[in-house]
């Protein structure tokens, strides 16, 4: 049988922000550990509308969601959480990791790519309301990497 094909998600993290020194990576991580937790606070009251997209999801966001305070801890977390961002401000699609075995490779599984459901809910509960936070957050990052 021939083998599955995989999907390579583009990691724009290492490439814009990745190579800032640890002083002003330690300034992006806490700047975005604030927006996620901006944004779990959107999404908190949305639940509703969560389980109303996907009725199997019972406490959202799911275990490795951005949006999961938990996933704070993990190695990837702020590569993650700049690439929320940065499908929030450019409109553009974000992934759910779960059930992605190999997420942290960016090598996605085509059979068992889904949107992320907390995307989906900001996108569609608080549009204009979101689209002001992460400019506000995204002028923070640039700043941070601006600065000397």
């Amino acid at each position: 049988m021939e083998k599955q094909a995989r999907l390579k998600s583009p990691n724009h993290f290492r490439s814009e922000i990745g190579r800032l020194g640890p002083k002003k990576m330690k300034k992006v991580r806490k700047l975005l550990r604030e927006f996620l937790r901006v944004m779990g606070q959107a999404l908190g009251p949305s639940a509703r509308l969560i389980r109303c997209v996907s009725p199997e999801t019972k406490t959202p966001p799911c275990t490795t969601c951005a949006l999961n305070p938990g996933t704070f801890r993990f190695k990837g977390f702020v590569g993650t959480s700049y690439g929320f961002l940065k499908a929030l401000r450019d409109r553009k699609i974000f992934l759910c990791h779960d059930n992605q075995p190999q997420w942290r490779k960016n090598i996605l599984d085509p059979e068992k790519v889904r949107v992320c459901r907390s995307w989906l809910v900001l996108q569609a509960a608080h549009p204009g309301k979101i689209r002001q936070i992460v400019r506000l957050f995204d002028r923070g990052l640039r700043e941070i990497a601006a600065s000397k």
